[in-house]
């Protein structure tokens, strides 16, 4: 069974590889602040696991495609 968990910061990251999560994502609150998303997409240069982003709570598709831009550029 494949097990996914919201994170919001690097260190979530390095706690749910270890634990062996299949599937990360970053929450509507964290997609709206770009600094936040940029760490996370830093922190995950180098693994192979399937991040999913939800779109902000107050839906801006501007925010929504930079966090999906921001995690695909370091990949």
């Amino acid at each position: 069974m494949h097990c996914c968990v919201e994170v919001a910061i690097p260190r979530h990251i390095e706690k749910a590889i270890d634990y062996g999560i299949n599937i990360l994502w970053i929450g509507a609150r964290t997609t709206v602040n770009p600094f936040s998303v940029q760490e996370i997409a830093e922190a995950l240069k180098g693994y192979d696991i399937a991040v999913m982003v939800k779109n902000p709570v107050n839906p801006d598709l501007g925010l929504w495609l930079g966090a999906l831009e921001r995690i695909n550029q370091l990949e």
